[in-house]
């Protein structure tokens, strides 16, 4: 089959139904991208009992975010997991580059006698999709990659080995986190970057004017005139003061006075920019506040919610009026152009190599025209080279030799 070189395969999640962010993520790492002059497909592989279960479309919220998610089904490659071998088949003929990530692809979940859990509808057993074989005969990116509340130490040795065997294929890793760092480097591998999440790469906000969210806002019955507090998340409900005098609204039902319904996860992202205050436990949620520089209540244990408002300086207090009186307006806007750079030269390190052209002031991202790529994955180097992403991520350093 002839290539191009420049025909890439995105291992992606973009099925979650009840997460916008997740939706959100594929979709701007797709247009990252492709905006740089690749040809991206995406390549899902699914398990149909757990798809059954994670893919239940019941209320308007899920049936707006599925036809979202038809959009990638038309540039799309999806196989079951019984057909693990016809998918590498696929991709090695198909494919100059397979790039996995963003978000929580490399999560796993064992009981505790060392084996897959096979009774949680996301988490699809081990080897799969986003673990590519070493032999693929395709180089091998992994893009803001996270194994999210991954438990290691459950990790079985043989499996830690076989992680070991395929990760040392990749040619360049990218992880999102601090504890995605530390679990690689306890493979013995190194990380090449630690990468912002997509959607700090691309400039959604524009597909959603903001005077456009704010007549969605009155059609909900939100007086313009009043402040307003978003609460996506009916699990923060009781569990933090709201201010008592404002206008609340959520994006499910039993949350606040108006339930909003977005028509896409961009409009979802644009609704939450219109507030003056918003109270979260989902990161992707504080990327649209962080976005739009609305104050926001970060209310979440989990490290890469954490993790991201201390890189942007956001105070993580349960009090309202402390987030809004402290929130970092000045630095957001300089922070964000750090985020944004650091995307732009993890995907110019890709293999290819690529070749920047000149950056417009005003433009999301970086210009960039990708070579013909090599077809063979270059063996895994340990080169000494500076951290792509300095600053984006603190306390995470780079293994040396």
């Amino acid at each position: 089959m002839t290539h191009d070189g420049n025909r890439v395969g995105l291992a992606t999640y973009f099925y979650n139904y009840s997460n916008e962010g997740t939706l959100l993520q594929a979709a701007c790492l797709q247009r990252c991208l492709s905006e740089v002059g690749y040809e991206v497909r995406v390549v899902r592989q699914y398990d149909p009992p757990k798809l059954r279960r994670v893919g239940r479309v019941r209320t308007r919220r899920q049936h707006r975010n599925r036809a979202f998610s038809e959009s990638f089904r038309a540039t799309s490659e999806t196989w079951p997991t019984a057909e693990t071998d016809a998918l590498w088949n696929t991709i090695a003929d198909r494919f100059d580059l397979l790039v996995v990530g963003s978000d929580e692809v490399w999560k796993l979940r064992f009981d505790a006698n060392g084996r897959p859990a096979r009774d949680d509808p996301v988490y699809i057993p081990f080897p799969n999709l986003y673990w590519p074989p070493p032999n693929l005969g395709v180089p091998l990116v992994a893009h803001a990659v996270t194994i999210g509340d991954t438990d290691v130490e459950t990790i079985p040795g043989s499996i830690r080995d076989a992680m070991t065997e395929r990760l040392a294929a990749f040619s360049l890793v990218g992880v999102r986190d601090e504890h995605t760092a530390e679990f690689v480097r306890s493979l013995g591998l190194r990380v090449d970057a630690v990468v912002p999440d997509p959607t700090f790469a691309v400039a959604f906000e524009g597909e959603w004017p903001a005077e456009n969210a704010r007549e969605r806002l009155r059609q909900f019955g939100i007086d313009p005139r009043r402040p307003l507090c978003i609460v996506p998340d009916r699990q923060v409900v009781g569990r933090v003061e709201l201010p008592a005098e404002w206008q609340v609204a959520g994006f499910e039902s039993g949350v606040g006075d108006s339930v909003l319904v977005a028509e896409n996860p961009y409009e979802w992202a644009a609704l939450l920019g219109a507030a003056d205050l918003v109270v979260t436990a989902r990161m992707h949620v504080l990327v649209a506040c962080l976005k739009h520089d609305v104050p926001c209540v970060v209310f979440d244990t989990r490290r890469k919610t954490r993790e991201l408002a201390q890189s942007f300086g956001i105070p993580l207090v349960d009090d309202w009026r402390r987030v809004v009186r402290d929130w970092p307006h000045d630095s957001i806007p300089v922070r964000l152009r750090e985020f944004r750079e650091a995307s732009d030269r993890f995907v110019e390190r890709y293999p290819g190599p690529v070749v920047p052209q000149e950056r417009s002031v005003a433009g999301p991202s970086a210009r960039v025209t990708p070579r013909p790529l090599r077809r063979t994955a270059p063996a895994f180097s340990k080169r000494n080279n500076k951290d792509l992403c300095p600053g984006v991520c603190p306390g995470v350093a780079r293994m040396t030799t």
